[in-house]
């Protein structure tokens, strides 16, 4: 997929609003919320889910791919942690040990490491800190052997940083958001 079809195959057009508490649908499956919801976290912000089964649905992902949490994927791992479960040194992207970075998910497969963000914007300036604090984190991660960084990423938000997600997409080809997953991309690691 090009580039460019890529940043536009991002949900951009879901009515999502800047405001948990003003938002009325799920922003998972986009289903109305009424009185009934859930609260879900990505990584810098809340928002309301409709159920639990949205709540999780990234990393039921990640278990519909195969990968069995405690074996091949696991969840909320510092680095200091997978360096020391695979041998793997990645002062690269601790500032030589001297930051500890903890990823939402780690997949482990026979070749790879795959280090993952989640997350997921309806607005607000954050995100363009998120794209270049991504850009650099892949740049790091591209001069390690064996890991590889990958960034689920989805929401409306991003119609206000569009450059900032194209200039992420020319230094990390693996950002993906919740059509890629609907997709199993995840099947493809």
């Amino acid at each position: 997929v090009l580039k460019e079809e890529r940043v536009m195959a991002l949900n951009l057009d879901k009515e999502y609003t800047e405001r948990p508490e003003d938002q009325t649908k799920c922003v998972y499956c986009g289903n109305e919320l009424g009185h009934k919801y859930k609260w879900a976290m990505a990584v810098t912000r809340s928002f309301k889910v409709c159920n639990d089964e949205c709540k999780a649905a990234l990393e039921s992902y990640i278990q519909k791919a195969g990968f069995v949490k405690g074996q091949n994927y696991f969840k909320e791992m510092y680095i200091h942690e997978i360096e020391q479960k695979w041998n793997v040194n990645l002062s690269a992207i601790s500032n030589q040990g001297k930051m500890e970075k903890r990823f939402d998910f780690v997949i482990k497969t026979d070749k790879q490491i795959y280090v993952i963000e989640t997350n997921f914007y309806a607005g607000g300036s954050k995100l363009n800190e998120t794209a270049r604090s991504y850009k650099t984190l892949a740049q790091e991660v591209a001069t390690i052997d064996g890991v590889t960084f990958i960034w689920f990423t989805d929401g409306c938000g991003w119609n206000s940083a569009k450059n900032n997600l194209e200039e992420t997409f020319d230094v990390l080809d693996t950002v993906y958001n919740i059509q890629d997953l609907e997709n199993e991309i995840l099947f493809n690691l």
